[in-house]
């Protein structure tokens, strides 16, 4: 976990871009890519999205009969039948 932390520390005084990344990866000694944090961070995003559109079209939607207007309109069914 600290050799993680330190090596983002690392990363973070770098210059951005190309350049950057050659240079982080020689200091850090293994291959540097911004992908998995990209990728991380955009999946994150999604889910965010994803529920903030679930609870908005949930709020839009009518609330649901209750049992007793479920068995009124049963028994208005029946006697409409018979």
């Amino acid at each position: 976990m600290l050799a993680g932390i330190l090596r983002l520390k690392t990363i973070s005084s770098l210059p951005t871009g190309p350049a950057g990344l050659e240079t982080a990866t020689a200091a850090v000694g293994t291959p540097v890519s911004p992908r998995p944090a990209a990728f991380r961070f955009l999946h994150n995003r999604i889910e965010e999205i994803r529920r903030e559109a679930i609870a908005e079209h949930a709020g839009r939607q009518p609330r649901p009969p209750s049992l007793a207007r479920l068995a009124l309109a049963n028994l208005a069914a029946l006697a409409l039948e018979g």
